[in-house]
């Protein structure tokens, strides 16, 4: 549901699961296996086959009768949250940022510094001292994660 500005929601999974809107408008979906279809798509890049869709969020059911509760998911989404999950065929793409996607391309910048300290140079002179406690404390919380 990209506004006129090509700007697109962005669908929250840290937390509690939510969609915040470009307006400032956030909507956490109601019923358990809309939102779990929803987390299906997100946590997979955004992009699924309804096979894989239908078969991970209702495992015990045939094929036929998940993909009639995937439709109705649909449906409940579209009118909660408007156009966020599209069905391209046999695709269902997610119309909208995550911020799983956003932690994920943060950590893999944050990562080839993970094991770096500051220069030799600079690190017993005193003016480096704050400098040094900060990027210390950065790295230790990178090694953490």
């Amino acid at each position: 549901m990209a506004d006129a500005i090509g700007v697109r929601p962005t669908v929250c999974v840290f937390g509690r699961l939510r969609i915040q809107y470009p307006d400032g408008r956030e909507i956490a979906p109601r019923g358990h296996t809309a939102r779990a279809l929803l987390l299906f798509v997100a946590f997979h890049g955004g992009a699924v086959s309804v096979e894989q869709a239908a078969e991970a969020v209702w495992p015990d059911l045939p094929l036929s009768v998940a993909k009639d509760r995937m439709k109705n998911n649909l449906c409940r989404l579209r009118t909660q949250c408007g156009t966020i999950i599209r069905r391209d065929g046999p695709l269902l793409t997610l119309d909208a940022d995550t911020d799983l996607a956003t932690f994920e391309h943060a950590a893999g910048l944050l990562l080839p510094f993970s094991g770096l300290t500051l220069a030799p140079d600079a690190y017993f002179a005193e003016w480096a001292a704050s400098t040094r406690r900060r990027t210390d404390a950065l790295r230790d919380l990178l090694a953490d994660l």
